[in-house]
């Protein structure tokens, strides 16, 4: 990793660190004792396909778009990441 680009990863790791404690918590609060369970697993199952799928998609933009608009790989990838993380999220209806 470059020298100059460590920064914003920490910044992004730290927006991100308190994500899935912060989920399993909300989802806690919205839905009903016996729904849960049912909806932290979705979510859990969700990340690990999410995660299966990172390393190909990340690959693809990477090699993709190298070069393209004048930014290399690295940067449309750091720049994909950030938007992904900082994008609103959908909010499951209320009951």
């Amino acid at each position: 990793m470059r020298r100059d680009s460590w920064s914003p990863s920490f910044f992004q790791g730290l927006a991100e660190a308190s994500t899935y404690c912060g989920a399993i918590y909300v989802t806690g609060l919205w839905y009903k004792p016996g729904e849960v369970a049912k909806w932290n697993a979705f979510f859990t199952a969700s990340g690990q396909v999410g995660s299966m799928l990172a390393g190909v998609t990340l690959t693809a933009i990477y090699e993709g778009m190298d070069g393209h608009a004048g930014l290399q790989g690295w940067q449309w990838v750091s720049s994909m990441s950030w938007l992904a993380s900082f994008s609103p999220n959908p909010i499951p209806p209320s009951h």
